[in-house]
């Protein structure tokens, strides 16, 4: 999720997995959008305090990947890049 205003980074995330099988699994990014967050908070709940928090003006980017690269590859990857450029984490990731 980006801040359109000036471009920040606000979080980086991903949505499915992949089974043993190697098959994909998991929600598509219309349930990651809609998922509760965290403590029972609502989907609705967390964009509205990310919109108070950061104003109205939020940008979500994804990109879909093949299956050979899992999703969690895929974050973990970014963040990894992101950590490597910024020395810290998206705001609002908290650990990885």
């Amino acid at each position: 999720m980006i801040r359109s205003a000036n471009l920040d980074v606000l979080y980086i995330g991903m949505t499915g997995t992949i089974t043993q099988s190697g098959d994909f699994k998991g929600q598509g990014l219309d349930g990651r959008l809609t998922n509760t967050r965290g403590k029972g908070e609502s989907a609705k709940q967390w964009f509205e305090w990310m919109a108070g928090k950061y104003g109205e003006k939020l940008r979500i980017e994804f990109a879909y990947c093949d299956l050979r690269r899992s999703p969690k590859f895929v974050e973990s990857y970014l963040l990894q890049a992101y950590l490597n450029d910024f020395e810290t984490l998206p705001s609002e990731n908290q650990a990885f």
